[in-house]
């Protein structure tokens, strides 16, 4: 009987023992789970023909998480963006926003990628309630694509409108497009034709790839029109040589991605005249300029800023919502409101960016300067 009570006894000092080492364990895992590091993929264009846009981006989502974990960070946890790289390829993205949610559990995305990219991943962030921020898409088919989808950069709708208005002050009557064939070229195309008062004569479109555009051009010449908009990236020397060896002398109206000095100085004379829109300097641009140039040693890239404030407006609305839960988030930033370095940056009921002013600007002596209206 007594060798039974210390066996009892024995089993008994085990179990308790192990209920409290599974208790320590199970408070150290909680500890470990609070402080561990708030993850957020990002899906960017690191390497490829678009490599100048997803670097730019990253260089300001890091800077942004440089300056929150220098803080408290996000509910008193450190952040940490897990890049991945789509080299602009939308099937590649598609690949890459499953994995981030089945692999990786993320329920938050930071698209710094085109609209490409950004409208294939869109329905799958919808279907699965993952919030997706975007820093680079700007085609208005984003605007439609459900309630979990926001973006820092103004849609093309607001760039057409711009466009279109600044044709009209000019007393513009005819105007022809010549768009990249892809939801950013379709979508400044169709807002610029449907808030023009005068007449689109034609409209011709052309492949990434595309480095001869004579056919659309002569076609554009035939037409004769007052402007021709030209939506393009890095085509535009080719399409502006081409346009002066052709003898065209319509006036030249650019989306903002032909507001490029780089491209303005591979085009030399061929783009003396050129008009490109561009999204309005914020009064807070100088200190992010500043903050960044100090940290770095270095000017921030173009579009560098919009990365910058999604970040921050991530941070904003997670700490309102004093939760990670992506829906608890939506709802956050639909009623959240910050001053960046984009300007204001706050949402419309389409998550849409909203309050972005643009200015124009004009090729004088191979150099932008602020056109008059």
């Amino acid at each position: 009987m007594k060798n039974k009570n210390t066996i009892l006894i024995g089993i008994l000092a085990i179990s308790i023992f192990i209920i409290i080492a599974g208790c320590s364990q199970s408070g150290h895992t909680t500890k470990v789970a609070q402080e561990s590091p708030i993850k957020i993929g990002v899906i960017a264009p690191l390497t490829g023909e678009a490599a100048s846009y997803g670097l730019a981006a990253k260089q300001g989502m890091d800077f942004a998480v440089t300056e929150i974990n220098k803080q408290e960070g996000i509910l008193g946890r450190q952040i940490k963006l897990i890049y991945e790289d789509s080299q602009a390829d939308p099937k590649q993205a598609v690949s890459i926003m499953n994995k981030f949610i089945n692999v990786n559990k993320f329920n938050i995305v930071i698209v710094a990628d085109g609209s490409g990219s950004t409208t294939a991943v869109a329905p799958i962030a919808e279907a699965t309630k993952t919030l997706i921020m975007g820093t680079l898409a700007s085609t208005p088919q984003l605007s439609e694509m459900g309630d979990y989808i926001f973006r820092t950069v103004p849609s093309d709708s607001y760039q057409g409108i711009e466009l279109a208005k600044f044709a009209e002050n000019k007393a513009f009557k005819t105007a022809a497009i010549l768009y990249v064939n892809d939801p950013y070229g379709i979508g400044i195309k169709d807002a610029f034709s449907s808030e023009f008062s005068g007449a689109v004569i034609v409209a011709e479109a052309f492949e990434n790839s595309d480095s001869d555009f004579r056919t659309q051009l002569t076609k554009i010449k035939y037409k004769n029109p007052d402007v021709i908009l030209l939506v393009a990236r890095k085509e535009l020397p080719n399409i502006l040589k081409q346009i002066r060896t052709l003898g065209i002398e319509s006036a030249l109206l650019g989306s903002e991605t032909t507001k490029d000095q780089e491209l303005v100085d591979i085009a030399g004379e061929a783009a003396e005249g050129l008009y490109s829109i561009f999204f309005a300097e914020p009064v807070d641009y100088q200190r992010y300029r500043e903050k960044f140039s100090s940290e770095y040693g270095k000017e921030p890239a173009a579009y560098s800023d919009y990365s910058y404030d999604a970040v921050h407006v991530l941070k904003k609305a997670i700490t309102k919502a004093g939760s990670l839960d992506p829906t608890k988030i939506k709802d956050s930033l639909y009623t959240t409101k910050m001053y960046g370095a984009t300007g204001i940056v706050e949402f419309d009921r389409r998550g849409d960016a909203i309050n972005k002013p643009f200015t124009m600007y004009e090729v004088v002596d191979g150099n932008f300067v602020a056109a008059a209206p």
